[in-house]
């Protein structure tokens, strides 16, 4: 099992798709905080594995 699937088993039980990938990326900024951020690319890409396996341009696109 790859470490981010590892992660991804035992930290999911306790957080919700947006919390995870907001301790994923770690930080926001200063227009947007770091679950705002989170929620937005998973309402935009429409899953934690679809952020997780967008190219960073892709993703950075979501934010704009």
């Amino acid at each position: 099992m790859k470490p981010r699937e590892k992660l991804l088993n035992m930290v999911a039980v306790g957080l919700t798709d947006a919390e995870l990938l907001a301790v994923l990326l770690q930080t926001g900024t200063h227009q947007h905080g770091v679950m705002s951020i989170a929620q937005k690319l998973l309402d935009e890409m429409g899953s934690l594995p679809a952020v997780l396996s967008a190219p960073s341009c892709r993703s950075q696109e979501h934010l704009a």
